[in-house]
């Protein structure tokens, strides 16, 4: 399963982080446009039933700040469940379904059924891999299963991922793809969960110098959890490893039930970080967050000022810091 390659995003969005600990996002008053101006068409979203992709949340303020970083995370913990499900797959002791050998249900070599932790639930695991293409699809049959952080689930659907791994020309490459079509509940809550989307994942690393290309793209990726529904669509991260610096580039329209809408957000600026300070500010670089407002962060040398950050809000700078730390006073 490939949910590593998620951390590049998170990497990203960590920079603009720094702006929920400056303090410094209190006013900039932006005009209130709720327009129906939606970044991609919601025919795609089909568990968006509040409309959430057809209007523009609220970004005016660091608070509008705050709930668009909640709700990132709140995308993120979609991933990390499926982690922990195949982790529980693997390590909780689920015995394999023998069966009769004239029973029409007996299965191919490739598959395997396992029973769940209820009487009657079921995952049946397909290997689809082919030469150097290692494959698997999962089935959920009204599974239950224990996890580490959500406790037990009760699942229904399918989750499948593919990895392929080369080497070319000095170079470690690896390509992997996801997709997800998963529903159920928590229990013993009975509060209902979903996921349903896809992403795909591409590296190539030089072996000697460790410099190279990291590509995660999400088409559509829904996540809904109780109440709560947020989705991603249309991302694309970027990575690339360089002798001394790490360029990021980031584009992506977060949607969600906690903003009441969506946000886009982008580096118009590709930032760039020292490849072997994981604490040094961005050199350089602008992040940007666009709903009814527009919230900017810019780094560095991008900055104009000398700072090592300024945050603006529709235009307005609200804070600024020469370090990475939270500035003393808000401007």
């Amino acid at each position: 399963m490939l949910l590593r390659p998620l951390r590049n995003t998170a990497l990203v969005l960590s920079t603009v982080s720094l702006l929920t600990a400056c303090g410094g996002g209190g006013g900039g008053g932006g005009s209130e446009d709720n327009s129906s101006d939606a970044p991609a068409s919601s025919s795609s979203l089909s568990m968006d039933t509040g409309g959430y992709s057809t209007r523009k949340a609220a970004m005016n303020s660091q608070q509008d700040f705050e709930a668009f970083s909640a709700v990132y995370d709140s995308y993120s913990e979609a991933f990390n469940l499926v982690y922990e499900v195949e982790v529980a797959i693997s390590g909780n002791g689920l015995k394999p379904v023998v069966y009769e050998l004239n029973d029409s249900s007996r299965l191919g070599e490739d598959v395997t059924d396992l029973a769940c932790e209820n009487e009657g639930g079921l995952v049946r695991i397909t290997d689809e891999s082919v030469a150097n293409i290692e494959a698997t699809l999962y089935e959920f049959t009204r599974c239950e299963l224990t996890t580490a952080t959500y406790g037990t689930l009760l699942l229904n659907g399918t989750y499948r991922f593919k990895v392929t791994e080369s080497n070319r020309d000095g170079a470690d490459t690896l390509e992997a793809s996801e997709t997800y079509n998963v529903s159920g509940k928590y229990l013993p809550s009975g509060k209902a969960l979903a996921i349903k989307g896809d992403s795909d994942f591409r590296e190539s690393i030089n072996t000697d110098t460790g410099t190279g290309d990291v590509y995660l793209t999400v088409g559509t990726l829904e996540f809904n959890s109780g109440e709560d529904y947020v989705a991603v669509k249309n991302l694309r991260s970027i990575v690339q490893i360089r002798e001394n610096e790490v360029f990021l580039s980031d584009r992506f329209t977060l949607i969600g039930s906690a903003i009441n809408g969506f946000v886009e957000y982008t580096t118009p600026t590709s930032l760039i970080v020292p490849r072997y300070d994981e604490n040094a500010c961005p050199l350089q670089g602008v992040s940007r967050m666009s709903g009814n407002g527009i919230v900017e962060i810019r780094y560095g040398m991008s900055t104009g000022t000398g700072h090592a950050f300024v945050v603006e809000v529709n235009n307005n700078t609200v804070a600024a810091s020469d370090t990475c730390q939270p500035p003393e006073t808000e401007l």
